[in-house]
């Protein structure tokens, strides 16, 4: 299921608000930013923590009061979470892991890492989800441009029967498209490359893999190859060169976005683990 982004920008817009006034959270970052000017600091990741915390405090319509402590004057504004790059949010999901070995790990002072270890449990699985749907949204577009370019090659090749043992893996990339029944079908029935669109849901599912999908997602790296394979033993020349020359340009132009994706998922889900785990513990205890 997608990730419903407005209310994950709200609970963070809101939490933040909420937190930057606790007594706690002051003298900790004053602690963390001291620490970090000391000599031979070995929190080096804390200067790019910083910066991004701070833009999400403005972005957010967060200012500081000397009065009456952190404010929203304007109210607040969730959407500017989204004003952050992927880069900055994972920064502020990652240094207070506690084996982050340029951030929390070598922190000295409790209540600074008493505040990291609050914030990483409390925002690190949102902004995680943010980052993750990006990153869900950018692999499913580049994969459906790219299979929008090549989808004709894809269908003669499909039709094929000397080509058979390729079938399969037409029919799962096929399953990936919003409307897998639609006039998109690869091989049968197709009518315009356009009209393929790669279901980022579906894509996730594949990645994960828990649907039917994730045959045809786990051979992308080697399926062009084999088929200009194939098509060289059938002295298919032009099939041959088309498909090597889909190898590279997967390679070059998808292969990033898909590993991006797949790291992504893992540390949201490293994450929703410990938040799993951390919930259990204090229902028995």
């Amino acid at each position: 299921m997608a990730a419903d982004l407005p209310k994950i920008c709200r609970d963070i817009a809101e939490n933040l608000l909420y937190d930057l006034n606790q007594p706690l959270a002051a003298a900790a970052r004053d602690e963390l930013d001291k620490e970090s000017r000391e000599a031979n600091t070995r929190l080096t990741s804390y200067p790019e923590w910083k910066k991004a915390l701070d833009l999400l405090i403005k972005e957010v319509g967060i200012v500081h009061d000397r009065v009456r402590g952190y404010v929203a004057p304007d109210k607040l504004k969730p959407d500017g979470v989204l004003s952050l790059s992927l880069v900055q949010m994972k920064a502020l999901a990652n240094f207070g892991a506690p084996d982050n070995e340029t951030g929390r790990k070598h922190v000295k002072s409790s209540r600074a890492q008493l505040f990291l270890n609050n914030f990483h449990k409390g925002y690190a699985p949102m902004l995680m989800e943010v980052v993750h749907e990006s990153t869900l949204k950018s692999a499913a577009t580049k994969l459906t441009a790219f299979w929008q370019k090549h989808a004709e090659l894809m269908a003669e090749i499909g039709k094929d029967n000397k080509y058979f043992a390729h079938k399969q893996f037409l029919e799962g990339m096929n399953q990936l498209a919003t409307e897998p029944h639609h006039a998109a079908q690869i091989g049968s029935g197709f009518a315009k490359p356009e009209h393929y669109v790669v279901d980022p849901e579906k894509l996730s599912l594949a990645m994960s893999g828990t649907n039917s999908c994730t045959s045809a997602v786990s051979q992308l790296g080697t399926v062009f190859f084999n088929m200009s394979r194939t098509a060289s033993g059938l002295n298919h020349y032009s099939y041959e060169n088309r498909t090597k020359a889909m190898q590279q340009e997967y390679f070059r132009d998808v292969k990033p976005a898909m590993e991006e994706l797949k790291t992504a998922s893992a540390k949201l889900e490293e994450l929703r683990a410990a938040q799993a785990a951390s919930a259990q513990y204090r229902v028995y205890t």
